[in-house]
């Protein structure tokens, strides 16, 4: 089973090879490679915001569905159980909701990062790492 860094190293080694290849192309006269198109450039500030607001909202409706079901449900014995159940399904939904919005962010940050690696390799100006 490999570790995270063995997996770090064996990417950082593989993106070096590229590296390589694009100065020994650029050396033997193979010309410059695809300069990929630009991007629109990102504000980290509005991501973080936009996160807290998705993470808050989430919580304000978990609020509000065991809010209703503590006033809307009738008394009884089995009030409590009911409430319960109805949040734990309301927090199971809206925590995978939540949680595929996170991945989903994280995944297109990572993607954004690799662009900009790649350019920067392109460009000639650094090793992207």
């Amino acid at each position: 089973m490999s570790t995270t860094s063995d997996r770090n190293d064996a990417a950082r080694n593989a993106l070096r090879v590229a590296v390589e290849r694009v100065q020994e192309s650029r050396a033997d006269g193979g010309g410059e490679p695809p300069t990929p198109p630009p991007t629109a450039p990102e504000d980290e500030g509005l991501r973080a915001y936009t996160g807290v607001i998705v993470a808050a909202v989430g919580l304000l409706v978990l609020l509000g569905i065991v809010a209703m079901a503590i006033f809307a449900l009738p008394s009884g014995t089995t009030k409590g159980q009911d409430v319960v159940t109805l949040s734990t399904a309301a927090f199971g939904v809206i925590g995978a909701v939540t949680g595929a919005y996170f991945g989903v962010h994280a995944a297109n940050r990572a993607v954004t990062k690799l662009e900009r690696a790649h350019r920067s390799v392109a460009s000639g100006r650094g090793s992207g790492i």
